[in-house]
């Protein structure tokens, strides 16, 4: 039982008491995706987080991306997931050729990569 209440008092300081903290380590991680070695868990965290914090740093690194970026389809799927949950209200930057790269993907490609692109683009 002691476990359990270390594990409930980690993610609440994490997740409650930390949350700012935790998402400003986390922006370098969005900036260098390759350093982690699961993308998809990250991207899920990323989105539990619900913080529009992390719109900025995730469409920085998405404008930069190429189609062949493993790490791709699960930022995209971050970005979409926070910002569906983010406020008509929130100001975010939309970096010079994110929307040319989504129009890329949505025009020239098929599968994963193109239908995220669009659900952003929509977005």
């Amino acid at each position: 039982m002691a476990d359990i209440n270390q594990k409930l008092n980690f993610l609440y300081d994490a997740l409650v008491d930390n949350k700012s903290a935790l998402i400003i380590e986390l922006t370098p991680l969005i900036l260098e995706p390759s350093q982690i070695e699961n993308t998809n868990k990250f991207a899920s965290l990323l989105t539990e987080l619900k913080s529009t914090d992390l719109i900025n740093p995730l469409f920085k690194t998405i404008s930069l991306s190429k189609k062949g970026d493993p790490w791709l389809a699960d930022f995209l799927y971050a970005a979409i997931n926070v910002l569906e949950d983010a406020s008509d209200d929130v100001g975010y930057d939309v970096p010079k050729n994110l929307i040319s790269n989504l129009e890329d993907w949505i025009l020239n490609y098929t599968g994963e990569i193109s239908w995220k692109a669009a659900n952003l683009l929509v977005l």
